[in-house]
């Protein structure tokens, strides 16, 4: 997996742990700004809406919002990737 894939599924798991949460863009920006990671609304919209214009220190923000740490989203990214490979050989 490339870094842009990479940038990807973090973006994606970003959305859906949101999703999971019922936690809005506006309400991210604003728990973002509690943990003295300030990421505008602006900027989260144009994270989902093109994941590859995203900057690694704005994601670590982003997950510093939301309580996500790094190792547990690599985690669950590469496990992902995991299942995904099993799926395929059987």
């Amino acid at each position: 997996m490339n870094n842009q894939e990479y940038v990807k599924k973090i973006v994606s798991y970003i959305r859906s742990y949101m999703e999971q949460n019922n936690i809005t863009q506006k309400k991210l920006e604003s728990l973002c700004k509690e943990k003295d990671a300030a990421v505008s609304q602006g900027t989260i919209s144009n994270i989902f809406a093109k994941p590859s214009s995203a900057r690694l220190s704005t994601l670590i923000n982003i997950c510093d919002g939301l309580d996500i740490s790094l190792s547990s989203l690599m985690k669950n990214i590469c496990l992902s990737s995991l299942m995904k490979d099993l799926v395929v050989f059987v």
